[in-house]
């Protein structure tokens, strides 16, 4: 899988982005190799990215278990639709997520919220 390092962990491991399937995981250093350097011209296959203007309902820190497993089911087995609508100050994408059923498209963002899963931002927060 190719992955890039973020950053050195104590006890000798790292922690890295995997480029193809998204999410952070910790590897020892050793289960590491330098790939082909024409690997690394093909395009990712994911990418970070933030839902625009919501976070979540509890803390408004951590997804709870329920809203994560309520989100693999509103995106697994479909195809999305996301618009960038801003960005953070380091550069991720925030965005508008949408699904498409029968007629419609549904708005992710909001439908999180209707779930009372995520709370809107107040505009000082955003």
């Amino acid at each position: 899988m190719r992955c890039q390092v973020l950053r050195e962990e104590e006890g000798g491991g790292v922690l890295v982005v995997l480029l193809d399937m998204g999410g952070n995981i910790n590897l020892p250093l050793t289960a590491l190799r330098q790939i082909r350097y024409d690997y690394m011209t093909l395009p990712f296959q994911a990418t970070q990215c933030f839902l625009q203007g919501i976070q979540p309902s509890e803390d408004g820190e951590v997804w709870s278990n329920e809203a994560t497993e309520a989100m693999r089911e509103l995106v697994g087995d479909t195809i999305l639709f996301a618009a960038v609508v801003s960005y953070t100050p380091d550069c991720v994408p925030l965005i508008s997520l949408y699904r498409r059923d029968h007629d419609q498209f549904v708005h992710l963002n909001e439908r999180l919220v209707g779930l009372g899963h995520a709370q809107w931002l107040s505009q000082q927060s955003s």
